[in-house]
């Protein structure tokens, strides 16, 4: 079933990940219980799915604790929000925009 807002993801959702990357949970669930529809294991898709959207936004950090204390884990954003801000589809970029942000690309020898 898809997800109105992240206060309805499951528990282990909403007390595991920051507010940004439940947004990027909802949103690939959705779009993936979407596209499976009619699959047999259209929610476990789109669980799976999502999950992989939100480990490719956030990487998990672990700190070395003080003796005798648990250990402690976060999320940390691969990428700043400016950064993200900047983006563009890849169907706006054209060829000579990919070469000229990658100078060792073929092209550039010729």
């Amino acid at each position: 079933m898809p997800y109105r807002s992240n206060i309805d993801l499951p528990a282990s959702v909403r007390d595991h990940l920051p507010s940004h990357a439940q947004d990027i949970y909802r949103a690939a669930f959705n779009h993936a219980f979407a596209a499976h529809a009619r699959e047999v294991r259209q929610e476990e898709i789109a669980h799976r799915t999502a999950w992989a959207a939100v480990k490719r936004s956030y990487v998990k950090a672990t700190g070395t604790p003080p003796r005798g204390s648990a250990r402690t884990t976060a999320l940390l954003p691969l990428y700043s929000d400016s950064a993200l801000a900047n983006l563009r589809p890849a169907s706006d970029l054209s060829r000579k925009s990919i070469i000229e942000v990658h100078p060792g690309g073929a092209d550039s020898a010729s």
